[in-house]
């Protein structure tokens, strides 16, 4: 088998590769754009300089990701640039601006952003696919002046690329697609830990374009009985989601059984009535004394406007207009907590230059002995 070339069972063994960690992708760009997304359908082809093309996709927008770890190499993404507008559009909560789209601080911070949730999780399903971890460096997006300029930047005379094409479907939004080129080398790589399931029966593919229409035929034909690789990729996506929903339902009891233990034996505070600050013997004047002190006690009241999580990487690398989205949608109420316990939902409102909060909802009135 040629070094610059892949057979016809390493180009479907990419293609299903791809295809499962697409799929974290789409996952994780629908959680941060609100939306359902769908990356589909991968078809492989192997390109060289002069081979490669993408006029379907311009004016584009490339975005270079380097491999931290795990993977030596990088993968180049390439997107319409009308399609990342409508992206950074619905990051931000808005309609899409008609002027043009330009790759200013405030585009670029959004791209990223997007393409790290994107990437982040195709690399993390990768690592659990390959046993091995695997890191992204910062995503570099960058407009594609012309196609014969990032040929060159790209491409090596002498070695081909694998160029991966996807269907990209966001719920209402986009109907597009997108590539995915890297070296041949590094898509060997990610192929070693299945080196004994591809065997020399899949015939070396020529370094020649091929019709889109072929590539889909082909796969359309190809079947888990036929392809001992594709079964086995098939049969380790579902484990992998099989083990993740247990891990989810394990924790989901394991902690609604802490949850109910602890309202259990935990000491409940609430407001004292006059009725019960008498007795047979009369007022007690102590009890009265104990409660004016409890009345006095300072609580600590804070406002909540949204949480989220990120890598330590990501965090060492905030810089002056680095944007952090939060797990909540503009309009949504905010959440008021006294000492770290929630207890009632409201809205933001300005009060003489100062923010404040108008209660709408009151959650719970029992502040827990932890709260207090």
């Amino acid at each position: 088998m040629g070094v610059w070339s892949l057979s016809k069972m390493e180009m479907d063994a990419i293609g299903e590769i791809m295809s499962i960690s697409m799929g974290a992708s789409a996952s994780a760009v629908s959680s941060l754009l609100g939306k359902n997304v769908r990356i589909s359908t991968p078809m492989v082809k192997v390109q060289t300089k002069d081979e490669f093309e993408f006029k379907d996709l311009e004016p584009a927008i490339s975005v270079d990701i380097s491999y931290a770890a795990g993977l030596q190499g990088r993968s180049i993404l390439m997107f319409r640039k009308n399609d990342l507008r409508l992206f950074v559009a619905m990051l931000n909560g808005q309609e899409p601006a008609n002027e043009e789209f330009v790759l200013d601080e405030m585009t670029v911070s959004a791209v990223c952003e997007v393409m790290n949730q994107m990437m982040g999780a195709s690399a993390t399903s990768l690592s659990e696919f390959l046993g091995k971890k695997i890191r992204i460096s910062e995503p570099k997006p960058m407009e594609v002046k012309d196609e014969e300029s990032f040929k060159t930047m790209y491409f090596d005379d002498q070695s081909p690329m694998v160029a991966v094409r996807f269907m990209l479907d966001i719920e209402g939004k986009v109907k597009s697609t997108f590539l995915n080129l890297m070296p041949i080398d590094m898509a060997k790589t990610v192929l070693e830990p299945f080196a004994a399931d591809i065997t020399e029966k899949g015939s070396e593919i020529p370094v020649q374009p091929e019709r889109i229409e072929e590539d889909a035929r082909a796969q359309e034909q190809s079947s888990p009985a036929q392809d001992s690789l594709t079964q086995q990729l098939l049969m380790q996506m579902q484990q992998t989601q099989q083990q993740i929903m247990n891990m989810m339902q394990n924790n989901m009891t394991q902690n609604t059984q802490k949850e109910d233990k602890r309202v259990e034996s935990n000491t409940v505070i609430r407001p004292i009535s006059p009725g019960e600050l008498v007795d047979e013997g009369g007022p007690r004047v102590e009890d009265k004394a104990n409660q004016e002190m409890l009345m006095q006690l300072p609580l600590e009241v804070s406002v909540e406007i949204g949480r989220t999580k990120r890598l330590v990487r990501d965090i060492l690398e905030f810089t002056q207009g680095s944007l952090v989205v939060l797990d909540k949608m503009a309009g949504e109420q905010v959440d008021l907590f006294v000492n770290g316990q929630c207890i009632a939902k409201g809205d933001i409102v300005v009060v003489e230059d100062n923010f404040g909060i108008r209660i709408t909802e009151i959650v719970s009135r029992n502040l827990s002995s932890e709260a207090l």
